[in-house]
């Protein structure tokens, strides 16, 4: 019995006629540097190089306690239903 292979209908043309390891580290190389082009022009730096924020009051924002965790907030509704009356200020409250 002999097994009869199909032509293949479609085939990916190749870009150059180097090596395919070759092609592939050159379109890698392309790759990386059109990435890094991207990059420097729309992430490299701030337009105002001049506006500083001082690193003390960064601080202070960055590490200060969420507005959920202050005093007196109220809590976060629950998740159930029969609950939901519970998560209530108490002049909201309806009548059970």
């Amino acid at each position: 019995m002999q097994v009869t292979q199909t032509p293949r209908k479609w085939q990916w043309p190749r870009l150059t006629q180097l090596p395919l390891g070759v092609e592939i580290t050159l379109l890698l190389i392309i790759k990386i540097g059109l990435i890094t082009i991207l990059a420097k022009t729309f992430f490299a730096h701030p337009e105002a190089k001049h506006m500083r924020m001082p690193l003390q009051s960064v601080e202070q924002r960055m590490l200060a306690p969420s507005p959920a965790a202050t005093p007196g907030a109220l809590p976060l509704p629950a998740s159930s239903s029969s609950s939901a009356n519970s998560a209530l200020p108490e002049a909201t409250k309806q009548p059970e």
